[in-house]
């Protein structure tokens, strides 16, 4: 996770690195600080809001600096993802085409998986996006 601004953003590794963060669950969390925001400030009656920005694709992380070392991530795949946040609109979670595509090909290969189990994971979930 790098900060930009007043954004938090955030790097994730392919499987088999990360097998249990797809991209699935990355939009369920997208939706879930939405939702974590919008209740806080009601309880605490405060005006808070987040809204996210989403995209899968390369990109090359490292530490930068000597002195106040961080780490940083760079490519397209980032100025991507800024353009998204920066523009999606408050309380609301911004998906590229190649996030939507890559959760759609979860949704199959989990619909190809688990079909004699019963599992129903349909393109409808894609909407909440």
């Amino acid at each position: 996770i790098e900060t930009v601004g007043d954004a938090y953003i955030a790097g994730q590794a392919e499987t088999p690195l990360t097998r249990r963060n797809s991209p699935l669950s990355v939009a369920l969390l997208a939706l879930d600080m939405i939702k974590e925001v919008k209740a806080w400030s009601r309880d605490h009656n405060e005006v808070v809001n987040c809204r996210v920005g989403i995209h899968t694709g390369e990109c090359v992380g490292g530490i930068v600096g000597s002195n106040m070392q961080r780490y940083h991530l760079f490519g397209n795949m980032m100025y991507q993802v800024e353009i998204l946040e920066s523009t999606a609109p408050t309380g609301e979670v911004q998906a590229s085409e190649a996030f939507r595509d890559a959760i759609e090909a979860e949704l199959e290969d989990r619909r190809a998986r688990h079909h004699e189990d019963g599992l129903r994971l349909e393109p409808r979930h894609l909407e909440l996006l």
